[in-house]
């Protein structure tokens, strides 16, 4: 089994008709704050510049840890906005700070510092099915 860390990294980047790197795969973040003044806030830079920004993700349980948040929006918006150096980061914050700290800071930096219209969320249960 990967971490998530090793699933981005194996994740062969997207590739326009003519064979080159798409640039939603690159890595141009910009910076949007901190989380406990140590872990930088990054969000893809097409995303912090877009008109609005509407997250879209399957909610269900997480199966690494317990928490009052699982995988869903909130995650996405912290992990997923912030591309694969936003994962490698956000991870190992969790070490020091946890699961809950982490993305709820980093959720409520993405949410007052970008243009968040509305998340639209797929709820699955724990055998991965839609409800």
């Amino acid at each position: 089994m990967f971490t998530t860390v090793e699933r981005h990294r194996r994740m062969p980047y997207l590739k326009n008709l003519v064979g080159q790197v798409a640039p939603q795969a690159l890595p141009d973040l910009r910076a949007i704050g901190e989380i406990r003044q140590s872990v930088p806030v990054n969000i893809d830079r097409l995303a912090f510049e877009a008109d609005h920004i509407v997250p879209i993700n399957r909610i269900k349980e997480h199966n690494g840890f317990e928490a009052d948040i699982q995988s869903g929006l909130m995650k996405i918006m912290v992990i997923g906005l912030g591309k694969i150096e936003g994962a490698k980061r956000y991870h190992q914050a969790m070490i020091s700070y946890g699961y809950h700290t982490v993305i709820m800071e980093g959720a409520r930096t993405v949410l007052e510092k970008s243009k968040i219209l509305f998340g639209v969320g797929s709820i699955e249960n724990a055998d991965d099915h839609g409800k």
